[in-house]
Formats: C-alpha cells, structure tokens, sequence
C-alpha cells in the first residue's frame, strides 16, 4: 500500500512538471530550438554576433532601444542589434547588409524584393516550431498579400483606425454622440445634422482625410492581380466603385460640408485638431497626439462600417518584421523575431501604444496604459473600440502595376463629372499607364 502511494505521488509530480513545461512554452511564443538560451561554456562557447536591424526612421531610435535591443539583449546576450535607419540603397551601396528588416507599413516590402533581400521564413517557422496560430490570422493574409502568397514578413503589430468625434460639436448641435459598429450611411445622415453655422463659426459634420478611404475596407484593387488590367470598368469591381462615389457624393452634396480654399496641413489632424471644426474625423488612431490637450473634448468610436460588411474595418497596413535574406545567421535572426512575439514583449508593446498583432484578444486588454498613467483623462476614452474589428482578407496579393492604375475619382466627383464618366475615364487613363509601365519592365 505504501508502495502503491508512492507511486501515484510520483506520477502525479511528473504531470505537474509536464504542465508548467507545457505553460512556459506557449508564453514564450511556441518556438523552440536546439540553442534557446544556452549559456557559454568551454566545452559549449556561443559566439557573440551582431544583427543589423533596418528599422523605420519614422518610429526613432529610442524607440527601437526601448522595445526591441533592451529585452533582446537581456534574453539573448550573445546577441547585438546595430540600428539602421538609412535608405536600403545606402546600405547596400556601403555594403552594409540586413539581418532583419521592420517596415513600417507591408506596403513598403517591395522595395527590399527588388533588391534581392526577402525570403520566404517558411522553413525557420517550422524549425523552430513557431505557432502562426498565435497570430491574428487577417493581419497575416495582408503580410501573404504583399509578399505573392509567400511569409517574407510576419506582423508585428496592427493598425488601428477609427472614427474620432468632437464632442463639444455634438452638444451644440444637440445631436446624439455615433456609437461603436456604425454604417458609413449613418455617419452621413449624422453628418449633415452637424454642419452650419453656430456663434459665427462654421462647422463640418464630416471631412474624409484622404482618397478612397472608405474603399479599401472592401479589398477592391486597382488593377486586378491576375491579369493585370485596370478594374475601374471591370464586372466585377465596377459595382463597388459606383457605391463608393455615391457616398462620397453624398458627403459632398452636404451644404457647406466641403471647405473652400487649399489646406496644406496634414487633412487628418489640422482641421479636426487644430481648428476643432469638424465634427467628425475617420483615420488611423490620432489618440496619442489629440489626448497631449486635456481640454480637447473628443472620443472615439469603431471605423464606419459598410452595411454588408459589419465588424471590418480598413486593412492594418502596421508594422512587419522579417529576415533578411542577406544575413548569415538566418537562425539568430529568427529567434529574435520569435521572442518579439512572446506574450510578455507583445503585452509590453501594447502598454507603450502599439497594438499587439497575436489573435488572443486579452494581450491588448491594456493598449496604451503606460499612456494612460501619464494621462488620467484618458481613461474615460473608448478605448476598446480600437481593437473591436478585424481587417479585410478579400485579396491574396496585388499586381506589380497596382500603384501604376492610380486615378484621382474623388477630384472628378467634386468638378461635377458623373460617376460612370469618372469610372471610364479612369479605366482609358489607367490602361495607359500600365501599358507605359510594362514596356519600362
């Protein structure tokens, strides 16, 4: 009997072992390696290396310090990361050659392809053992989207874009505040409640910022990826172009909805921002900058939705991180990457204002708290609406000539050019200049 005691108290701190094991691994990412972690010894010596990080000028170096060479540094202490911030041409013309390339914005990624200087990570994330799973899977289609189907980059973090409101503007209008999961056609009908005249100030119920705003919510490409044509006139994207103009000729036709006069100022901040005469202001999270005035007496709220196709909001178009097909530790390289996407670093980079790209939706409960804690006024922020929906997978990849195929609809729709007219103009003008962009190839 004792024996037998013995026994079941030995079997049952085995399964114990086995599940803490089993927790430590998920919370560091589900990748594993042969050298994770191994200290140095004489019989066992880990070479010291250095990896050179291409890293965007745009997000400064204290913060490439700060959130990635600090803690990687510390984990891994035969590790180094160099900071480049100088355009890839510079580099490769100083023979200076990535280990690891950040972007910014996935767009960015061709730039590097051109030079020979992606790689597919398909290997080294069956190597070591990483769990693609973790990661939100539409922020991965886009990564696929801008790499031919393939995983050059895996994304970090996520874009967030949502619909700031004015509230003062509101109260003056005595018009109820927009709610989160609202339709693009009700943020018009709120629109045209919010724009007249109040105390010799002329306000704005709506100013969309940039061109096509509203349409990349529905993955319509500009040229379509398998046979390289315009798709302004096209069957199957035609449709979604029309209901695009005739929102924003409904936006437009609002009396006094459209400003006289040219703004130089960033169209997503200086009238919204610095006038404080729009009501309501549609992009990419501005909350940083507009919660620094604590007298600025705004919120937030989901991006508009299209009617038939709630919880999608605009693709995230945030930030990447990959190897370098360059770098002569591909395996180093990687595990970094790994560690990045731990649970721990990404709930630290959430705290610090960039959402966390990992699928598991508790790793942003506290999105910009480090933030908050400075700002106590933020707290009364809709802050959840930021992570509430998902991005648009409608495309695999684009074509080669998509940025070739630019026409400005929107400059039409205001000069008074009907809407079939705007879309076969632009189908004669982008046809054109695709064909001009082959012969150069």
């Amino acid at each position: 009997m004792i024996k037998f005691g013995k026994f079941i108290i030995i079997n049952l701190l085995g399964i114990m072992l086995i599940l803490v094991l089993t927790a430590c691994k998920s919370e560091r990412g589900a990748v594993k390696s042969e050298t994770d972690n191994v200290e140095a010894s004489e019989d066992n010596p880990v070479e010291d290396i250095t990896l050179n990080v291409v890293y965007p000028d745009a997000w400064e170096e204290k913060r490439f310090n700060e959130e990635i060479k600090e803690p990687v540094e510390r984990e891994f202490p035969h590790i180094k990361l160099k900071y480049l911030d100088q355009p890839i041409e510079d580099l490769l013309a100083k023979k200076i050659m990535p280990d690891i390339i950040f972007l910014g914005n996935p767009s960015g990624l061709p730039n590097f392809t051109e030079h020979g200087l992606t790689m597919d990570m398909s290997e080294l994330i069956e190597k070591h053992d990483f769990d693609l799973n973790r990661i939100e899977p539409s922020l991965l289609a886009e990564s696929r989207m801008f790499a031919d189907g393939n995983l050059y980059t895996l994304p970090y973090t996520r874009g967030i874009t949502v619909l700031h409101y004015n509230k003062d503007i509101f109260d003056m209008f005595g018009v109820d505040y927009p709610k989160d999961d609202m339709t693009w056609d009700e943020i018009i009908d709120l629109a045209a409640k919010l724009t007249g005249e109040k105390n010799g100030v002329h306000y704005y119920g709506l100013q969309i910022p940039y061109a096509s705003i509203m349409l990349d919510q529905r993955g319509v490409p500009k040229v379509d990826p398998e046979t390289d044509e315009p798709t302004y006139t096209s069957e199957k994207y035609m449709p979604l172009y029309q209901e695009y103009l005739r929102k924003m000729e409904r936006v437009y036709s609002i009396p006094g909805n459209v400003p006289e006069g040219d703004d130089d100022r960033d169209p997503s901040i200086g009238p919204f921002f610095g006038d404080r005469n729009v009501a309501m202001n549609p992009i990419w999270s501005q909350v940083e900058l507009f919660s620094e005035d604590e007298g600025f007496n705004f919120d937030i709220v989901t991006y508009p939705n299209w009617k038939d196709r709630p919880g999608i909001s605009r693709p995230s178009r945030s930030g990447n991180i990959g190897v370098a097909s360059s770098s002569v530790h591909p395996d180093e390289a990687f595990k970094v990457i790994a560690y990045l996407f731990t649970d721990e670093i990404q709930r630290t980079t959430a705290r610090k204002g960039r959402a966390s790209s990992l699928a598991d939706p508790a790793i942003n409960d506290d999105y910009l708290g480090d933030l908050i804690e400075e700002r106590p006024w933020m707290e009364e922020l809709n802050i959840d609406a930021m992570t509430k929906h998902s991005y648009p997978t409608d495309l695999d990849r684009f074509s080669p000539y998509e940025e070739d195929a630019y026409a400005g609809l929107e400059e039409r729709l205001l000069d008074g050019v009907d809407i079939n007219t705007i879309l076969r103009e632009a189908q004669e003008e982008a046809e054109t200049t695709v064909k001009e962009a082959k012969e150069k190839k």
